[in-house]
């Protein structure tokens, strides 16, 4: 039967971050990649949906911004599959954009 599947990385930042990385995929699974967003009582401040893929059996390379919510103490980087089906993920990377503020 159908399954749903949650895995995630925790890191912690502010303002913008780029998340890319390779993905395919095989099956009838619905795949997103996305991130959610913390504060520190663990309240949800938003989630957001950064990459949607289902049945690539080819490698493709993704990439996003995300503002990440003022206030947050915590993000995940997620991998969210619903469905039956297989999943591979390479060369993952978040990265925090440059401020524009001096240091």
């Amino acid at each position: 039967g159908a399954t749903r599947v949650v895995v995630g990385q925790r890191f912690a930042a502010d303002g913008k971050v780029t998340v890319s990385g390779r993905v395919r995929s095989e099956g009838p699974a619905k795949i997103s990649i996305g991130l959610r967003s913390r504060d520190a009582k663990w309240a949800n401040l938003g989630q957001q949906q950064l990459h949607f893929v289902q049945d690539q059996k080819n490698w493709k390379t993704f990439e996003a911004e995300a503002e990440l919510p003022a206030g947050a103490a915590d993000h995940q980087l997620g991998l969210f599959i619903s469905g039956v089906g297989t999943v591979w993920l390479d060369d993952v990377a978040v990265v925090a954009a440059e401020s524009d503020e001096p240091s």
